[in-house]
């Protein structure tokens, strides 16, 4: 299982916990900014919160000691989430983008955002022999509400051809 758990493990010893029933049915994330495990063969996972996810919107609007007003929560959520997403990126070797619906537009876009906040450090490849600073990110979309329809060859190659066409001009 991803997040180093076994098939047998408990509910309780999960490392990244699913939504519990109660989240499900009040439509509320589980995951808060970032979480991080380390294997014990030094494998490093991270759990990010949900992107487009109304309940972070809703959690920031009610626990937050700020004045914005006029939609600037929305303004402010996304910025944040752009930010998570390109942390992750300049990071991480693989990241997994799930999706209830596999070709998200938004999810698409706040990913290409991401990618131009990516910082360059190429001055310090250098100095670090093993780093690379212009290395490309392996990513990853799974569609978790997948029906047997969604897995034949042609589907599954327009899907892929249309990632393909999304992502032809990055740079990373």
């Amino acid at each position: 299982m991803i997040g180093g758990n076994n098939s047998q493990d408990m509910y309780r010893q999960y490392i990244f916990r699913p939504a519990s029933r109660e989240a499900l049915e009040s439509s509320r994330h589980q995951t808060t900014k970032i979480h991080a495990y380390i294997t014990k063969s030094k494998e490093i996972f991270l759990d990010c919160q949900a992107s487009n996810c109304a309940s972070v919107l809703d959690e920031a609007i009610r626990y937050s000691r700020s004045t914005l007003t006029d939609g600037r929560y929305a303004i402010n959520n996304y910025m944040e989430i752009v930010k998570l997403i390109a942390f992750l990126m300049q990071i991480s070797h693989t990241i997994l983008v799930c999706s209830d619906w596999l070709i998200d537009i938004e999810m698409i876009k706040l990913i290409r955002t991401a990618e131009m906040f990516r910082a360059n450090f190429e001055h310090v490849t250098e100095k670090i022999p093993n780093y690379n600073a212009t290395r490309k990110v392996n990513l990853v979309v799974l569609h978790t509400r997948a029906k047997s329809a969604d897995f034949s060859s042609d589907v599954l190659q327009q899907r892929a051809a249309l990632l393909r066409t999304f992502f032809s001009d990055s740079r990373r």
